[in-house]
C-alpha cells in the first residue's frame, strides 16, 4: 500500500511540474528574441518581394530616414537613384536566397543580418535552390555559376512599429570571392 501511494503522490505531484514546464516551454516560443527573430525574416522577406515588383517606394518604407548604403555610404534619396537604374538595367528579376544568418543584440534593440542573393533574370531557368536553403557554402558554390550574387550585410533597428533597415553594405561575388 505505502507503494501505491508514493506513485499516487509522486503523479500528483509530477502532473502540476509537467503543466509548468510545458506553459514555460510554450511562453519561451513567444519571447521577444524569436518574436523578433521573425518580425526580421518577415521583414527580409517583404524587402525580397517588392524588389523584385521594383516597388522602390515601397522598399524605402522599409528604412530608417537616415538609411545609408555603402560601398560609398550613399544615402536614402541616393539610393533611391540607384535601385531605379538598377531596376531598369536588370527588368523583370527574381531573387534567391538561403536563409539569412542573424544576431540581434542582448537588449533586442538592433540587429545584423547577412544574406546571400541570386539575381536571376526572369528568362533564366534556375535548378531548385531550395534544397541547399540550410547549406550556404553549397548554395553559393552553385548559385555564383549562374547569375549575379550579391552579399548584403544589414544593419536594423527596432522602432516603436517594428523593425527597420538602418544600413546596408553591398558585395558583388567576383569568382574569386565577395569584392
Amino acid at each position: 500500500m505505502a507503494s501505491s501511494t508514493r506513485r499516487r503522490t509522486l503523479l500528483w505531484l509530477g502532473l502540476p511540474a509537467a503543466l509548468i514546464i510545458a506553459w514555460l516551454l510554450d511562453w519561451g516560443s513567444c519571447c521577444p528574441g524569436s518574436n523578433d527573430e521573425a518580425a526580421i525574416r518577415g521583414l527580409l522577406e517583404q524587402a525580397e518581394q517588392l524588389a523584385e515588383k521594383h516597388a522602390v517606394g515601397d522598399l524605402l518604407e522599409l528604412a530608417t530616414n537616415d538609411f545609408t548604403v555603402s560601398p560609398r555610404g550613399k544615402n536614402r534619396r541616393e539610393v533611391k537613384h540607384i535601385l531605379f537604374w538598377a531596376f531598369k538595367r536588370y527588368g523583370n528579376f527574381s531573387l534567391y536566397s538561403p536563409r539569412a544568418s542573424l544576431e540581434i543584440d542582448p537588449e533586442g534593440q538592433t540587429a545584423d543580418a547577412t544574406v546571400h542573393y541570386l539575381l536571376v533574370k526572369s528568362k533564366k531557368n534556375m535548378p531548385d535552390l531550395e534544397s541547399l536553403a540550410d547549406d550556404p557554402e553549397a548554395w553559393l558554390a552553385r548559385a555564383s555559376e549562374m547569375a549575379n550574387l550579391f552579399r548584403v550585410k544589414l544593419h536594423l533597428c527596432k522602432t516603436d512599429d517594428g523593425w527597420l533597415f538602418a544600413s546596408a553594405v553591398f558585395q558583388c561575388f567576383r569568382g574569386t570571392g565577395f569584392k
